[in-house]
This record gives structure tokens, sequence and C-alpha cells, in this order.
């Protein structure tokens, strides 16, 4: 079995010999000043890329621009409190990272559970179950790169487990060439997901149903897809059980379930739909979820769909620290025959994890 590091990247800033300094602001940094005041912690301050930079306070901090890091006396650390999908940014943090040392601390998506040392104690035997369920040498070695990254915060594991996109969908998702595609896109935001999908699997024939909740982002699916007769589009979360879900606007990425249901202006209300409740004239061959930390749930809404139509299935596996042993187990209990897969793509932090699972 891997042995594990034996500490965590909380305890490391503890240790830390010389001063904290944070990378970024937003809800990223927002999440990592939070766990820092619960360990004690804090910053002596906060930079931002020189391009954004501006004169402004964020947390009482004199925000100061990233060139002025050389000023800084070493030791320092450096905690990276933003993400990014952009290969300019990815080279300059993997560039800092050379130079100085570098933290990218795990802060999950949605809930509040850390994937701490204790996290990772606690569910050892369930990480060790959901390892042996991946299906290849490559999904093990994310795995074991992933909890490696979320104890110790340590960019190497992170940008080691990375792939393109386009080579892991046309890898694991090549299609028999008469197959008719009926696609499900959940969290289908502004439909970036469906030219990705037209994209990587071009087909003359198709069927799409796309859910998406956020009003401002539905708009928009809707300007760029509504016009096409076989491109369904529902203004729709999906769960578990049919209702309403409360979502929290302008939180980072996206939006997000409300846990406390509260009503004020960032709140919104939208109907939560079982995809198992939906109508499919073309049985589903793909069904994709990206949607914030509801996964579990939408699946558990799909366990009917799943186990009749058997489709590819495009599970995010990021958004909770405990997505990593919870989702697959739980696509294993309601198909035993996918073949698992776990895959990265290309980000800081430990976004774009995603279960890729094949009959």
């Amino acid at each position: 079995m891997k042995k594990y590091p034996s500490s965590d990247v909380w305890q490391t800033l503890a240790a830390s010999p010389g001063p904290i300094l944070l990378y970024g602001t937003g809800d990223g940094a927002d999440k990592i000043l939070n766990v820092m005041k619960g360990y004690d912690l804090w910053p002596a301050g906060i930079l931002v890329s020189d391009d954004f930079y501006r004169e402004q306070v964020f947390r009482g901090f004199t925000v100061r621009p990233l060139s002025e890091i050389q000023k800084i006396p070493q030791p320092f650390t450096l905690v990276i409190s933003f993400g990014s999908h952009l290969p300019v940014l990815i080279e300059r943090i993997k560039d800092l990272a050379a130079r100085f040392p570098v933290l990218i601390p795990d802060v999950p998506v949605a809930g509040e559970e850390l994937f701490d040392h204790a996290f990772f104690e606690t569910h050892a035997s369930e990480l060790d179950e959901a390892r042996n369920l991946m299906a290849d040498d490559a999904s093990r070695e994310v795995f074991n790169q992933m909890i490696d990254y979320k104890l110790t915060g340590d960019p190497i594991p992170l940008f080691a487990s990375a792939s393109p996109k386009e080579v892991i969908l046309r890898e694991l998702f090549s299609h028999h060439p008469d197959e008719i595609p009926s696609y499900i896109d959940c969290g289908a935001y502004r439909g970036d997901t469906i030219e990705e999908f037209f994209r990587y699997f071009p087909h003359t024939d198709y069927q799409i149903t796309a859910l998406e909740p956020d009003p401002g982002s539905f708009k928009k699916l809707q300007a760029a897809f509504g016009a096409d007769p076989k491109i369904r589009l529902i203004q729709a979360a999906c769960g578990e059980i049919p209702g309403e879900l409360p979502l929290i606007k302008g939180r980072g990425r996206g939006v997000h379930a409300d846990p406390n249901g509260t009503s004020d202006e960032k709140t919104v209300r939208v109907p939560l739909v079982r995809l198992d409740d939906l109508d499919f004239p073309v049985p589903p061959t793909y069904l994709k979820m990206d949607i914030e930390g509801q996964e579990k749930e939408a699946l558990l809404g799909a366990s009917n769909l799943i186990r009749t139509y058997r489709p590819l299935l495009n599970i995010a596996c990021y958004h909770r620290s405990a997505d990593l042993f919870v989702l697959p187990k739980l696509i294993h209990d309601l198909y035993p025959g996918y073949r698992i897969c776990l895959r990265r793509h290309d980000c800081f932090p430990c976004w774009d994890l995603n279960l890729y699972c094949i009959i």
C-alpha cells in the first residue's frame, strides 16, 4: 500500500519558518483565510497579479502586486488562493513553485469538510475501497496523486495528474459510428459543454437534454441553443427528490445549493427534478454531471435511468471532500458493470476531476 504523508498542508503552514503570503483574492481566498483563522494562522500580506492590481483592501489587507515578491526577504511561503484553467496562469504558478516554497491548499467547492489528515484517517478504508474500484493503472495513479495533493497542497502531484480533455474523451468515449447519441447535460451552464460534445463527438443525428438552474446562465443557454429542435432545455437542478432547491448566487464559480434555505437577494429558488421522472424518446447514451456538489443526489435520482440504459458517465468528482470515495462507490452500486476511470484536466486547484464510466 502506498505510504501517504503523515501531516497536512495546514500543519505545514503552522510550522512555516517565515511569513505566509497569499496570492489571490475572492471566494478562494475567503475560504483559505477562514480555515487559517481556525488554526490561529494569518498571512503577512496578500498579492494579486500585476495586470489585475489596483489599490484595494481585502479582508483588512492592502493588496500588493505580485512583482513585489522579489522585494520580500526569504524564507516565506506563498499560498495560492485562487484558481484558473488559463495556460498562462498555470505556467506562472509552475514558475513560482520552481523559485519559491508554494502551496495550493485544497478547500472544498461545496460543503465544509476539509480533506485534512484527520479526514484522511477517518475515511482511509473508504478511500482504499474506492481506489480498488478504479479500472486502470492511470486511474489509480491519479487517485494517489489526488490524495497526495489534497493532504499536502503540493503543486507537483496536482499538475502531474492532468491530461488534456480531448485525449481523455477520445480515449475513453469512442462511439460506434452508427450509434445515435442521446446526451444528458446536467449543469449545462451557458452551453459550453454542448459545444464540447459537438466538437469531440460530431454526429449528424443527436438528441440533447440540457439542464441548468441558474437563471442568468439559462438565458444565455437559450440564446445559444434555443432554436435547435433537437436540444431540449430545462431550467432546473437535478436531485433525488422533486421539489425546489434554494441556490446562492455570486459565490465564486456558478451557483451553489443553500443548505439553510435562507431567503435574501442572493438566493433564488429553482425547480428540482429527478432524471428518472423525465421522458427520453431516444435511450440516453451519455450522461454528464457537473453540478456544484449535488452529484450524489442527482445520481440517486437517476438510478433507474442508469440501470436501464447504462449510459456513458462523466461525473464531476471534486466539489466535496468525500466525492473521491462516495461517488465511485455509488456508481458501482448502481451498476457494477461500469469500468470506472478517474481523470483530471489541467487547472488549479483540484477542479475538473472527473469519473468517466464506460461499459
